[in-house]
């Protein structure tokens, strides 16, 4: 999977949004765990070209596309 060079980057994403925390999942076989972990009431998911992939977004959080390949999995 490409990484998005702009949303890939944990840090310049943290100084716009700060003080919200910004939880960065690792790549590779931990990542769809750690992106179903997810299911916090006040935690969104950015969704970026094919990430994530929709079967591993909690069930709790709705889809709010912005664009074709951009969105926001907000909590229902």
């Amino acid at each position: 999977m490409d990484i998005d060079p702009t949303f890939g980057d944990v840090g310049l994403v943290q100084y716009f949004l700060f003080p919200r925390e910004i939880v960065n999942c690792p790549s590779g076989a931990e990542l769809p765990g750690c992106i179903r972990s997810l299911v916090g009431t006040r935690t969104f998911i950015l969704r970026v070209g094919g990430f994530p992939v929709a079967e591993d977004v909690p069930p709790s959080k709705g889809y709010l596309p912005f664009s074709a390949d951009w969105g926001l999995y907000s909590p229902r």
